[in-house]
């Protein structure tokens, strides 16, 4: 299973809630952080978001290493004892290790009849004695497979990451974390391989209503990727707020500065603006 952010040496829960708002919900992916935008997102020290980082990076590799020696236990037969087959007691073990046989890998791969004459065992119960075997390993190595897989799926996860009203994406692609992809849209009467036709620069491609997004790197489309929203604070909503009064009071002021710049007018905005209105 992979480490929770509260796995990590100094993050509480209060610390991990920030995190999560500011769109690092795993450790995988608080070791891609861009230190400087996370800290002006959440008001986290600096210093404290590299050491995290840092971590982070340890916890995710410590669990490649991890993988790596099951892979070896699995296939090796070490997590295996020899009396681990059914039948195989102490003594028969015994022999075996005697004729060179000291691994359950070892078993399977036995001439029966050189180990026969070597043990005095019966040949028909080290045949059953080296089916036994394979199928241990195999079923190691199965379950080997069936983790590794999972984890390369977690940690190269694929996302489309939106803000609210953001015109451009966050994009997470086999491990690596891409920032500000231009964010088009499609209707839903639209199709989206007729409007991927036009787009040259990389790009995501959202079509109204949809819980996945075709984005385009490099000239190669990947289709149906997941889409999360980061979810913004309470002061980052107000200042996106501001901005946007800001753009549309410059707006009006361009198209009719006459009348957008009397007192009277002047006087209405801000006190529609104190009241909330």
């Amino acid at each position: 299973m992979a480490p929770k952010l509260t796995e990590i040496k100094g993050i509480g829960e209060a610390t991990a809630k920030k995190l999560r708002e500011a769109g690092v919900k795993t450790v995988d992916e608080l070791r891609d952080i861009d230190v400087d935008d996370i800290a002006s997102r959440t008001g986290l020290k600096k210093e404290s978001l590299a050491k995290w980082r840092e971590e982070a990076a340890k916890a995710v590799e410590g669990g490649v290493e991890s993988m790596a020696r099951a892979t070896e236990r699995a296939t090796s037969g070490a997590e295996h004892a020899l009396t681990d087959i059914k039948g195989l007691g102490e003594a028969a073990a015994e022999k075996l290790r005697e004729a060179g046989v000291r691994t359950v890998q070892d078993l399977r791969a036995i001439e029966v009849e050189d180990v026969a004459s070597r043990t005095g065992l019966k040949k028909e119960t080290l045949a059953k004695w080296r089916d036994e075997a394979a199928k241990r390993l195999e079923r190691g190595v199965e379950t080997v497979a069936r983790t590794t897989e999972e984890a390369s799926a977690r940690a190269d996860e694929a996302a489309v990451v939106l803000r609210d009203r953001a015109t451009t994406a966050k994009v997470r692609l086999e491990g690596v974390m891409h920032e500000n992809f231009p964010i088009i849209t499609a209707k839903l009467e639209e199709s989206q391989d007729q409007i991927a036709k036009t787009i040259e620069e990389n790009a995501v491609l959202l079509k109204e209503k949809a819980d996945t997004a075709w984005v385009q790197i490099e000239g190669e489309w990947h289709k149906n990727v997941p889409i999360f929203k980061e979810v913004l604070t309470e002061s980052e909503k107000a200042a996106r707020g501001a901005a946007q009064e800001v753009r549309v009071f410059v707006k009006e002021i361009r198209e009719n500065p006459a009348e957008t710049l009397k007192p009277a007018n002047l006087f209405d905005r801000v006190f529609r603006r104190k009241n909330g209105g």
